[in-house]
């Protein structure tokens, strides 16, 4: 019995803060490869609630499109530099998806604002992936458990 209230201790000292912060910085580490499943969700044509996004208006364009991407679908990608001003702000919860890019503001118009953001899917990949091990890694250094 101890043990378990020298752990609950040890939880007690690390405050809520302390660990919400160290889990945004986790987020954070992995940013890359956080957006890459955005971007890529995109690229299959997909918004982060896995709803098609809406077919381009001009057929012309549309089928200039369809050459770029073999899925031919819609992607909000011509030049690449939309998908690659994607960042994620983590500084506090919840965490925001975003972009710089010039075009942000008419995209967001034009086909909503779940174009940034993870599926249920991929937040289950990120979750397992990539945060499990290293929150697990930070709480066994709170408990001293090494």
């Amino acid at each position: 019995m101890g043990a378990v209230v020298d752990l609950i201790n040890q939880l007690r000292m690390e405050t809520i803060q302390k660990q919400e912060s160290a889990i945004l910085q986790i987020i954070e580490e992995n940013e890359p490869m956080i957006i890459d499943l955005n971007t890529g969700q995109l690229m299959d044509g997909m918004d982060s609630e896995n709803e098609q996004l809406k077919k381009y208006r001009s057929e012309q364009y549309a089928n200039m499109k369809e050459q770029m991407n073999p899925k031919r679908v819609t992607d909000l990608k011509l030049s690449g530099a939309f998908h690659s001003s994607f960042y994620l702000q983590a500084d506090k919860w919840p965490v925001i998806f975003d972009a710089t890019n010039t075009k942000r503001n008419h995209l967001v118009e034009k086909y909503g604002a779940n174009i940034f953001g993870l599926s249920e899917t991929n937040k289950t990949i990120v979750a397992q992936v990539y945060l499990v091990e290293p929150i697990v890694e930070y709480y066994r250094n709170v408990f001293q458990l090494q």
